[in-house]
């Protein structure tokens, strides 16, 4: 019975989170794009951005560097750096980065001064975000790349319109100022 109530109970937790279409067709469509390059170090990697929309509904860019349980399908992939490109199909409106997680192995590096990032989509736009750049492996040192290009002709070859307009809304580096990093305990 105790079995069955925590699994009643997660199933209700998990319904009432708010997440957004990230795969949205109506007709005031628009495309958020970004990039993750990041060191083939020897570290397992989560980095994830977290945003929402202004009902509360929230999305997430995410990349998996190397794990036990898998990794990202990747875009870029050579002796010195792997990643990919991310593109989201949102409904027109304004979004703010909410939080950025650089998770590797058993450390979580939190950032101090996080400054909410916001940006717009468009219909029938996309916004370029930048490239989440990790030069050095395992140091939670992280920047934001303009790689407009390289990232777009990348998404154009996974279903991004040929002939869109493109916003260049590059993240702000100042969300990405490293505090230090909390060892969490695995029980």
């Amino acid at each position: 019975m105790k079995k069955i109530m925590i699994i009643l109970f997660t199933v209700l937790c998990v319904s009432g989170c708010a997440t957004l279409n990230t795969e949205y067709e109506g007709s005031d469509k628009g495309y958020a794009v970004m990039s993750f390059y990041i060191d083939n170090h020897n570290f397992a990697g989560d980095y994830i951005v977290k945003y929402e929309n202004s009902q509360g509904e929230s999305g997430r860019f995410y990349y998996r560097k190397d794990a036990a349980w898998g990794k990202s399908e990747r875009d870029f992939d050579d002796e010195k750096f792997n990643g990919r490109v991310e593109i989201h199909k949102l409904k027109a409106g304004t979004y703010t980065i909410t939080e950025f997680q650089d998770i590797q192995g058993a450390k979580t590096f939190h950032y101090e001064d996080f400054e909410p990032y916001t940006f717009q989509v468009k219909p029938n736009q996309a916004v370029y975000l930048g490239e989440l750049y990790e030069p050095i492996g395992g140091t939670g040192f992280l920047k934001v790349m303009n790689k407009l290009e390289r990232d777009l002709s990348v998404a154009k070859t996974k279903g991004l319109p040929q002939s869109l307009k493109v916003d260049l809304s590059l993240m702000s580096n100042r969300m990405l100022k490293i505090k230090g990093s909390t060892f969490i305990k695995v029980q």
